[in-house]
């Protein structure tokens, strides 16, 4: 935590490092341990992932890259959260009314405009958290769908042991080990579909490895 150190120009890279460090933080105060493979993505990459709580996000932002300026897309709830929801806004995150269709077409716009100013976006397309931990089914496609549309970069990621590790913390052992699943970053996906296929065999490589212990510390 930085105190008594002045913040950085909202929004610059320097920031972006800022909340990286911040997430860092959290997970060394939740004894959460992070292991990643796979690629990074670059600026103005649309980063899409499995849901399965909000650790999600503090792992999302402690193992991505500050270059590439990653902004969220949320519900505007999160963004209320002491910790978690810290910064959100001033980071430039998209947040809405998930009962509001015209917050969602707005959100959809803006998220646009941040992906075509050159910072990433990560998006949920569960549009809530798995209870089970398991991808589901059915995803919201829109944000995929036009990111492909306009040429976007889309990278899908798979994330496993984030499942109510923040929200029933007492019920896991001190340490915990969570691994994501970096995919291919591509502008060529044929659908949001295939996109969301490739996140469930991300999350299925990532459980895998994480049973036989071979993910790699970050």
């Amino acid at each position: 935590m930085r105190v008594g150190v002045a913040r950085p120009a909202v929004r610059s890279v320097d920031f972006f490092r800022y909340r990286k460090e911040w997430n860092v933080a959290i997970a060394k105060g939740f004894n959460v341990r992070l292991h990643e493979s796979g690629p990074h993505p670059g600026p103005g990459t649309l980063v899409v992932s499995n849901h399965q709580g909000f650790g999600d996000v503090m792992a999302l932002c402690a193992l991505l890259p500050a270059e590439c300026k990653p902004n969220y897309v949320s519900k505007a709830e999160i963004g209320n959260l002491p910790v978690f929801g810290h910064h959100m806004a001033i980071h430039g995150d998209v947040l809405f009314d998930r009962k509001d269709p015209d917050a969602r077409r707005a959100a959809l716009n803006a998220s646009l405009e941040r992906l075509s100013q050159g910072f990433s976006l990560i998006v949920f397309p569960e549009g809530t958290r798995s209870r089970d931990g398991v991808p589901k089914s059915e995803i919201r496609p829109a944000l995929i769908a036009a990111a492909l549309e306009r040429g976007i970069a889309v990278q899908p990621v798979g994330i496993y042991g984030t499942n109510n590790i923040v929200e029933q913390r007492w019920k896991f052992p001190s340490v915990l080990d969570v691994s994501v699943s970096f995919g291919e970053v591509r502008k060529d996906w044929a659908s949001a579909e295939a996109v969301w296929e490739e996140v469930k065999r991300l999350w299925s490589s990532a459980k895998a490895e994480h049973a036989k212990g071979e993910v790699r510390p970050r």
